[in-house]
């Protein structure tokens, strides 16, 4: 293209991939957060999954790549509400919010849809603490104790079996940690989960209450093994300063988890410091 037909044409706003039914996005989340010449001019606004709400539960039911792709979205579209019953939708959004509680389930009638339910999700940039918040939303998981009995994290067998179909093997919860966090020992156990978990781990999001950083919470975001940069916010959001990640998992056991960051975290805290 020469520069007088590259001058004709505007600049684009927003670039919108559409991936098949039944399609693994990570590979083009890493693209977007790992290609520093596409990281510089553009930023990853959210994933979209939509939904059939006449074909839906079927369809979760035979493939778990599709479990999959609702557990990992940002925001769920559900489609054809104009064609299904109301008990069939009240039931297939009772299931999606299972399994994921994060994201907000937006009505499709007749195909149409507001764009704002689809453009400007900033899922992957949350610097301003209420939205961080909402975004997080961590009042709609499942809380898992963060206390449990130091023992040495099982590497080679973090998983239990699970039953119930293709959902059973969702997890999705909560672990809140009263006191501040050591960064170091926050930064091994993720890391620790992304090398040997990280199919299984399909999202993870925290707020969390940094040791180094007082009165500046940290903001982290993971799916699978892609790890967005961190972010600091200026301010928490309310009074309430627990640390708190919710993670989305398949076949991972909470307790796992659980037991991993509260053995990191508190192994970091005893270490005594060079010198003592």
């Amino acid at each position: 293209m020469d520069g007088a037909a590259r001058r004709q044409n505007p600049p684009y706003e927003r670039i919108i991939i559409e991936t098949t039914g039944i399609a693994d996005p990570t590979p083009i989340l890493e693209t977007l957060l790992r290609s520093d010449w596409v990281a510089k001019r553009h930023y990853l606004d959210g994933v979209v999954t939509t939904v059939d709400a006449v074909f839906g539960n079927g369809q979760l039911d035979q493939h778990f790549e599709a479990v999959r792709q609702v557990a990992g979205a940002d925001r769920l579209l559900l489609t054809k509400t104009d064609l299904a019953d109301a008990a069939t939708i009240q039931q297939l959004e009772a299931r999606l919010a299972t399994l994921n509680p994060a994201a907000p389930i937006v009505h499709v009638q007749h195909g149409n849809v507001d764009p704002d339910h689809v453009f400007k999700l900033r899922a992957y940039h949350q610097s301003e603490p209420v939205k961080a918040k909402q975004w997080l939303a961590a009042d709609n998981f499942r809380v898992v104790s963060a206390s449990l009995p130091l023992k040495q994290p099982s590497i080679l067998n973090p998983s239990t079996p699970m039953h119930g179909g293709t959902d059973g093997r969702i997890r999705s919860f909560s672990l809140q940690f009263d006191q501040p966090l050591p960064w170091a020992g926050v930064s091994e156990a993720l890391d620790t989960l992304a090398e040997f978990c990280s199919a299984r781990l399909l999202r993870m999001k925290a707020i969390v209450n940094v040791q180094e950083y007082p009165g500046r919470p940290i903001v982290l975001h993971a799916v699978q093994h892609l790890f967005y940069p961190s972010v600091e916010l200026p301010a928490w959001p309310d009074a309430d300063q627990r640390s708190r990640f919710v993670f989305i998992t398949a076949d991972l056991d909470e307790d796992f988890v659980s037991n991993l960051l509260t053995s990191f975290t508190q192994t970091v805290n005893q270490t005594p410091h060079s010198g003592e």
